[in-house]
């Protein structure tokens, strides 16, 4: 195996952010009575592909009528993942 060296060093280069005091905008939409507003989505995730089956069953029980019942709430999705149980 070849030299390598370690680094340890964590948040080097960090420097403050200056914070806008009226933001002119943000990622949204207008709404029909003039108002603003974001989407509202829930997302189910999965750490793994052996509870993939469990979060898409959980997303696909959300359908438009369940929906209705959350008028804030604008969809619920899935976000399974690839690889199996046990891999590393």
């Amino acid at each position: 195996m070849g030299e390598f060296e370690r680094d340890y060093g964590i948040g080097q280069g960090v420097h403050d952010l200056t914070k806008v005091e009226h933001p002119a905008t943000f990622m949204g939409y207008k709404r029909p009575n003039g108002k603003v507003g974001t989407r509202n989505y829930i997302a189910v995730i999965a750490s793994v592909n052996c509870s993939a089956t469990v979060v898409r069953a959980i997303a696909n029980h959300f359908n438009p009528e369940r929906l209705a019942a959350y008028p804030n709430i604008d969809g619920v999705v899935a976000l399974p993942h690839p690889l199996g149980c046990g891999m590393g």
